[in-house]
C-alpha cells in the first residue's frame, strides 16, 4: 500500500506504509541533526554473548556483596565453606528452602573470593578454588556425608549391598549426583554393568543415605539384573577402597564362572578370535566373514597337523636364576613398557608404523593392551598465573593387539 501526502504546492510525495510508521516513531529533531536510533531496534542487536556477559557481571556483583563480610585469608574462607555445608544440611532436613538458598550463596561467595574475585576457572582442575573447597569439605570415606558434601558410603537394600558415591554441591536445584556401584558381583544389581549414575535434587526431610536407599530401591524394583560375565570380570579387577576391604562381611568379587562352551577357541596363525557386541546389521556382516573364513581355518589346521615343523613350537620353561626368577625378559607386556608399532589393520593407519607407544593397561591373557603415545606431558600458565596441564598423552589411549607391536 502506498500513501500520498499533500504538502505545499508542488509535486506530491509518496512513501510506503512501513516508511510512514518508521517516520512516526522518530522523535522530532533540529534541522540538520542526526535522528536518534530507536531503542527497540538497538535492543535487537544485543548478542547472546552480551547477555551472558551481563549475567556474569550480575553474578560477580552479587558474590562481591556477600564476600565483603567474609575473611580474606584462605583458612578463614575454607572454614566458612565448611560451616555453610553443615547449615545447608540442616536447612534441607528442616525443609527450609529459602535458608538453603541464602547459605548456598554464601558458600559460592567463599569460592569466588578464594579464586581471586571471579568464577572463571574456579573448577578447572585439582588446584582450582572450587575443587579445593569441595575436597576440604568432603566427608571421611565410609561415613555418610551431609547434603552438599562429597563422600562415599555403603547401603543395604533388600540384601543387596551397594557402594554409593555422592557428589554434592550447593547452589542449584539439581545438585545431587549418586553413583551406585556393585559390591557383591554375584548378587543382583540395578544394571548389567555393575554401575548406575543418577542425578536428582535434594530430598527434603531425608538424610543422604536414606535418600540413596529410596532411589536404589526404586531402581532395583524396575531394573533388577545380574552382572554380565564381561562386566563381572572387569569389576573383579577394580581396586576397592580400604574401608570396603575392612568390612566384616568381605565383598564378593570373584570373576564370572565360564561355561564349557565359553572356552577360548584355538585358531592357527593369521586368524584372531574376537568377542564384541554389535548391532544386528553389523553382526550379520561379521557372521558372513566368519563363514567365509571357516574353510581357510580348517585348511590351515590340517596343514599344521601334516607338518609339525610349521606349527609354533612351545618354548621350554627357562631355568630359574639365583633370585628365583626365570631367565629371559619375555614375560609378556606390562604397564609402562615401550613398544614400537610394526603393522596396522588398515592402510589408512600406515603413518602410525614405527611410532613408539607406552603400555597403560594389559587385557587378561596379554593379547591386547591399552597404550598411549610416548610423548611428555606439556604445561601452560592460565590467566590466574597457575601452571596447569596443557596436554597429557595418557588421556588418549588406543587398543593394540600384541601382534602389532614389538618391544624396544
Amino acid at each position: 500500500m502506498r500513501l500520498a501526502l499533500a504538502g505545499r504546492p508542488g509535486p506530491i510525495t509518496t512513501m510506503t506504509h512501513n516508511e510512514k510508521i518508521k517516520l512516526d516513531n522518530q522523535e522530532p529533531t533540529d534541522a540538520g541533526a542526526k535522528p536518534k536510533t530507536s531503542t527497540r531496534l538497538a535492543s535487537k542487536t544485543k548478542t547472546d554473548a552480551d547477555r551472558a556477559a551481563e549475567r556474569g557481571a550480575e553474578r560477580d556483583a552479587a558474590a562481591a556483596a556477600v564476600a565483603a563480610s567474609l575473611p580474606a585469608d584462605r583458612d578463614g574462607l575454607l572454614a566458612v565453606a565448611r560451616e555453610c555445608v553443615e547449615l545447608y544440611n540442616n536447612a534441607v532436613l528442616d525443609r527450609a528452602d529459602f535458608a538453603a538458598l541464602v547459605i548456598s550463596e554464601r558458600y559460592e561467595a567463599a569460592i569466588w573470593k578464594l579464586n581471586g574475585g571471579t568464577y572463571f576457572g574456579s573448577c578447572a582442575g585439582d588446584d582450582s578454588a572450587g575443587t579445593i573447597v569441595k575436597r576440604y569439605c568432603a566427608a571421611v570415606p565410609g561415613v555418610v556425608p551431609l547434603w552438599g558434601q562429597q563422600g562415599e558410603f555403603l547401603i543395604n537394600v533388600k540384601d543387596v549391598r551397594c557402594w554409593v558415591k555422592y557428589g554434592g554441591g550447593l547452589g542449584s536445584v539439581l545438585n545431587s549426583h549418586f553413583e551406585f556401584n556393585a559390591v557383591d558381583l554375584d548378587a543382583p544389581f540395578v544394571s548389567e554393568t555393575g554401575y548406575r549414575s543418577h542425578f536428582c535434587g535434594v530430598v527434603r526431610g531425608q538424610a543422604v543415605d536414606a535418600a540413596a536407599a529410596l532411589i536404589f530401591a526404586d531402581l532395583l524394583g524396575k531394573h533388577r539384573r545380574y552382572l554380565e560375565a564381561e562386566y563381572q570380570d572387569r569389576r573383579a579387577e577394580d581396586q576397592l577402597p580400604d574401608w570396603i576391604l575392612a568390612l566384616v562381611s568381605p565383598a564378593r568379587r570373584q570373576p564370572a564362572i565360564r561355561e564349557p562352551g565359553d572356552a577360548v577357541q584355538v585358531v592357527p596363525d593369521g586368524f584372531v578370535v574376537v568377542d564384541v557386541v554389535l548391532t544386528a546389521r553389523q553382526a550379520f556382516i561379521v557372521r558372513k566373514w566368519a563363514e567365509a573364513a571357516r574353510p581357510r581355518i580348517a585348511a590351515a589346521m590340517r596343514e599344521a597337523k601334516k607338518s609339525p615343523a610349521a606349527a609354533p613350537a612351545v618354548p621350554a620353561p627357562a631355568a630359574a636364576d639365583e633370585d628365583g626368577d626365570q631367565d629371559g625378559d619375555d614375560d609378556g607386556p606390562e604397564p609402562g613398557q615401550r613398544y614400537r608399532i610394526i603393522k596396522v589393520h588398515h592402510a589408512c593407519f600406515e603413518k602410525s608404523i614405527g611410532k613408539i607407544v607406552v603400555i597403560a593397561k594389559v587385557f587378561p591373557g596379554g593379547r591386547s593392551v591399552f597404550a598411549h603415545d610416548d610423548r611428555p606431558v606439556t604445561y601452560r600458565r592460565n590467566r590466574n598465573g597457575r601452571m596447569v596441564v596443557d596436554y597429557d598423552p595418557r588421556c588418549v589411549q588406543t587398543v593394540y593387539g600384541m601382534d602389532s607391536l614389538e618391544p624396544i
